[in-house]
């Protein structure tokens, strides 16, 4: 719709502006309707429709072949469509495009050429789906052809498996097809060997094995397809007589097999051959050192027989090499490790060198190597290097082998030492550290020691206030017998809370465990030390005895801390009221003087107080005469309580 105001329709512009516009879209309509009736007067030509499906007879190379040929109007595009009863599908039809067939109008030639080139294109789009379908047939029928392929040669494995056991005394055999193959299994003195008789995908190699580990695999070569491009023909005729003509070695091969099962369930022979495989294996073993001669990747150990179906013949073999029974006699072949240890025997400098060796490693305690090595003595090894607590892993040992320059080899030998010991004293520097971190508690406290050895020594039956109790050396209620260790009834002075704090601690560091137990009034808990700790508790026992055993030289540290009123671990406080306090003359002020600072520690003036009370009786007057000035002035009555000690 088109709004005029009213001002312009007075003067009349307005008018002739519509009068023009009418005039245009009326020539178009004119224009656009004699365009479709020329283009369905042409489509409805026979003339270029016939000409076009001869292109496409001609093309497809079928020129009886029945079809029609048709333009579809779908939307605002045009399709070409061919119909037929042998290609009914969606997609043989090609678009035509509008601006292709706009030129046409009018223009026979031209709309012969569109539909021409449309043809061509239509026809080769034919041609695949028809392809497309005939493979489609050909795999279905090959699959067919396939399937019954199988179930002949099951059939024909199994009469002629049942007919080969006949020999061998309680053998069950049976034929099973999946996956494309066919597979016969053999049950033989409880064990099930399996072996591939057919396989789609031609695979020459077939192993015949079983799934218990006492028993040696073995491998044969059974006769399989050798031109699996026959199975790909379906057209061909004799397909199913040249496969099975490709198979007539199939009966060998069994028998072959069975043989293999036979002499494979045959135990670990105790004859002359087996007896001198065993011994140069042993010889061989005791002459290696793996990470000086180079670490082989060994087969087992035992004799292992074996059928050689190669040669059709059986082998017993070892790391050392195999014995080949051939109708001429017994074979004996080295293996090359075992060639290698020969050699090496006959070199006097070789075995210097590895003298030389052994003996700079001596210090270690275990040194290991990757499997697959040379050997230091012949090149790049990784090692494995044990010494105590600490292991350094994968330490790459690079090197020259020791034939190049004997003195070259030592010199880089001996850096390689210096470099192991540097890395294995930062790794035991690192895992002393961190052990006393995890213990630091024991380290710092011998209320935290005393109340581990006491739930150790009861451990079967006790709780946290029977370790209170037991602390402070009051009665146990717990009706058991309770095991009595160095810290009973030594912390008087301490309170039953801060005693049952120290345990919560413990349990909280998880060194102890609480184990929850249903008795006649209730549930309650024992305490268990845990694994981690017991483990570690020989260790840690030592290490404790050691730490404190180190005071002994540190007089003066103690003394500094004291004076200048620094926090002191138990062990040190303990260690100076002992040696230095309780050693003093009456004429020792200072050392009078540090002992009201020692009573600063509640654990160490609670496990020693019958020595401080003795010792406060030689106490100088002027230090006495402080003792009674600071009691009166202090506010705190713990710390009043303990200065009593020294004036009782």
């Amino acid at each position: 719709m088109i709004v005029v105001p009213k001002s312009e329709l007075r003067e009349g512009k307005a008018v002739r502006e519509l009068r023009n516009i009418s005039v245009a879209t009326a020539q178009a309509n004119a224009d656009k309707n004699g365009w479709q009736a020329e283009v369905a007067e042409m489509i409805h030509s026979l003339e270029p429709f016939d000409e076009a499906s001869a292109k496409i007879r001609e093309k497809l190379e079928k020129p009886e072949w029945p079809f029609t040929l048709a333009v579809i109007k779908q939307g605002k595009e045009r399709r070409l469509v061919l119909h037929s009863e042998e290609c009914q599908d969606d997609k043989a039809s090609i678009v035509l495009q509008a601006d292709r067939l706009r030129p046409c109008v009018g223009n026979l030639p031209l709309l012969r050429s569109v539909l021409m080139e449309a043809a061509e294109r239509l026809a080769d789009r034919v041609h695949e789906i028809k392809k497309r379908r005939s493979q489609g047939l050909r795999e279905s029928f090959l699959k067919s052809q396939k399937s019954i392929l199988r179930k002949e040669i099951a059939k024909c494995t199994l009469s002629e498996l049942k007919e080969l056991s006949k020999g061998y005394e309680g053998m069950q055999v049976k034929v099973t097809r999946a996956s494309g193959d066919v597979t016969a299994v053999v049950s033989y003195q409880g064990m099930d060997f399996q072996y591939r008789v057919f396989s789609e995908t031609g695979m020459p190699e077939v192993t015949v094995y079983q799934d218990l580990k006492d028993v040696k695999c073995i491998a044969t070569k059974l006769t399989t397809i050798k031109n699996p491009a026959a199975l790909d023909d379906p057209f061909t005729a004799n397909t199913e007589k040249h496969l099975l003509k490709e198979l007539s070695g199939r009966q060998q091969a069994l028998s072959d097999a069975l043989k293999a099962v036979a002499f494979t369930i045959t135990p670990e022979p105790e004859n002359d051959d087996a007896k001198l495989l065993r011994e140069r294996e042993k010889e061989y073993r005791t002459w290696l050192i793996p990470w000086i001669d180079g670490n082989p990747c060994f087969k087992s150990k035992e004799v292992r027989c074996t059928f050689r179906f190669s040669d059709g013949y059986p082998v017993m073999e070892n790391a050392t090499g195999s014995i080949a029974f051939q109708t001429s006699g017994a074979k004996l072949t080295d293996s090359d490790g075992y060639r290698h240890f020969k050699e090496c025997q006959k070199s006097k400098l070789q075995d210097r060198c590895r003298n030389y060796a052994r003996e700079v490693f001596a210090a270690y305690d275990s040194v290991e190597c990757e499997k697959g090595c040379a050997g230091i003595l012949y090149g790049d090894t990784t090692l494995t290097i044990k010494k105590g607590r600490v292991t350094l892993w994968g330490y790459q040992f690079k090197t020259p082998p020791f034939q190049v320059s004997v003195p070259a080899w030592k010199k880089n030998l001996e850096k390689h030492i210096k470099a192991i010991d540097a890395e294995l004293n930062r790794l035991a520097e690192e895992e002393e550290r961190k052990f006393r971190t995890r213990y630091q508690i024991f380290f710092d406290s011998l209320l935290a020691r005393d109340i581990l050895e006491f739930i150790i020594a009861n451990e079967h039956y006790i709780t946290a206030n029977a370790v209170a109790q037991a602390m402070r050396g009051t009665a146990i209620a717990l009706d058991t017998a309770i095991k009595k260790t160095d810290g009973c009834g030594r912390y008087r002075l301490v309170n039953a809370d801060e005693i049952k704090g120290m345990v919560k601690i413990l349990t909280r560091l998880t060194f102890l465990q609480p184990m929850s137990l249903k008795g006649t009034y209730g549930t309650f808990e024992i305490l268990k030390v845990s694994a981690v700790l017991s483990t570690d508790l020989a260790r840690l026992r030592e290490t404790t005895k050691a730490a404190d055993a180190a005071w002994s030289g540190k007089e003066e540290e103690i003394r500094k801390k004291i004076r200048e009123n620094k926090e002191m671990t138990d062990p040190e406080a303990e260690w100076y009221l002992i040696n230095v306090i309780l050693r003093a003359d009456t004429s020792d002020v200072p050392a009078f003087t540090d002992l009201t600072s020692i009573l600063s520690n509640a654990v160490v003036t609670a496990r020693h107080e019958e020595e401080i009370r003795d010792c406060a009786k030689r106490m100088p007057d002027i230090v006495r005469q402080f003792v009674k000035i600071r009691r009166s002035q202090s506010e705190d009555i713990t710390e009043k309580k303990r200065l009593k000690l020294l004036l009782a």
